[in-house]
């Protein structure tokens, strides 16, 4: 059982690393609501307004290289499961999140679309990512289409359900 609380990791800050485009954004905005070393789970809002994608909750996992997000549109309705493969450490109250460009989108009729190859193999290809990183992404994304392949997904999505069903007992 997962026990949320804003309060316990209102000091925790989610740096997010991208290699395409290069740059570096403190998630600032995001609310923390669960943190060890085998899952993270935050809610967040867009960081640039867009007509598409309002917002969302996403569940970190470390030592899978994996980040679930499940993103809504204005009117709060499911968009798809967005899946980014990456890596995650810990300095101190710092979250650090690396993309490491594969990425995967489940769409609600459970169809999939793998996204950003080009990106990745341009990554390694200018070296801007190591061969451990490129060895631990590959097998990242294999681990996450074995999720999907073998119908358990749903155990990658299960911290978000839960997340949502905290979330609506506190509005009652």
């Amino acid at each position: 059982m997962i026990k949320f609380s804003t309060d316990l990791y209102q000091t925790y800050i989610v740096n997010r690393k991208r290699y395409i485009p290069d740059e570096i954004i403190s998630l600032t905005n995001d609310t923390i609501y669960y943190v060890s070393d085998e899952l993270i789970v935050t809610g967040w809002r867009a960081i640039r307004t867009r007509p598409d994608i309002s917002g969302g909750f996403s569940a970190y996992y470390p030592k899978l290289g994996i980040k679930v997000s499940k993103l809504f549109d204005g009117d709060g309705r499911l968009l798809y499961w967005y899946n980014d493969i990456s890596e995650l450490s810990f300095i101190g109250k710092n979250i650090n999140f690396t993309d490491l460009l594969i990425d995967l989108v489940v769409y609600p009729d459970n169809s999939i679309r793998i996204l950003d190859l080009d990106e990745f193999a341009e990554a390694v290809e200018k070296n801007y990512i190591t061969k451990e990183q490129e060895v631990r992404a590959l097998n990242s994304f294999h681990a996450l289409l074995d999720y999907i392949y073998n119908d358990e997904y749903s155990l990658l999505q299960e911290p978000i359900y839960a997340l949502e069903e905290y979330l609506s007992s506190l509005s009652y």
